[in-house]
């Protein structure tokens, strides 16, 4: 199993829980996101697709929207990558590159992750990156909660299905 399919395994089925910013999500994949690669594909975006959409485009959507785009592939690790991409759809593009860029050290951070970020990533050892990269992703989601009380309730998900896991990681 790749990092894409352990990623999608714990993003679970559909959800669209009352106060979750991502709203209508399905395995992971924001209506939002869905939409703009639906756009991709030259065709109409439903809801109906949306909530239904097949294995085979789920990982087109992955590929496409956030492992190209964001260049996930450039990380040299399997553990780097997989984490990454898991912040990457939790957090969004920017904020994974900013927590990237602080655990990192010795980078600007300006909330992209390009070339001298995935090099400086590359550099460090895997299992101490991605476990203080984690740590961090705890941190940041601490402070969500602490900013928008209504957040709480994710609090506990997002931490033992996307983060723990990740802290003190065998290779």
């Amino acid at each position: 199993m790749n990092y894409i399919e352990r990623v999608v395994e714990r993003e679970g089925g559909f959800s669209d829980v009352e106060g979750d910013r991502g709203g209508d999500t399905y395995r992971g994949i924001t209506y939002d996101v869905y939409v703009a690669w639906c756009k991709t594909q030259a065709f109409e975006p439903t809801k109906k697709h949306h909530r239904s959409l097949s294995n085979f485009e789920v990982f087109e959507v992955y590929r496409v929207m956030f492992v190209k785009r964001y260049r996930i592939e450039e990380f040299t690790s399997e553990l780097v990558r997989e984490t990454m991409f898991s912040a990457l759809i939790l957090h969004g593009p920017y904020n994974m590159a900013t927590i990237a860029q602080k655990t990192a050290g010795n980078l600007k951070v300006d909330g992209v992750a390009g070339s001298k970020t995935i090099r400086r990533v590359n550099s460090l050892p895997a299992a101490a990156f991605v476990n203080d990269f984690n740590i961090n992703r705890i941190i940041f989601v601490i402070h969500i909660v602490e900013n928008d009380e209504t957040q709480l309730q994710f609090l506990e998900g997002w931490v033992t299905k996307r983060m723990l896991r990740f802290i003190r990681p065998r290779l």
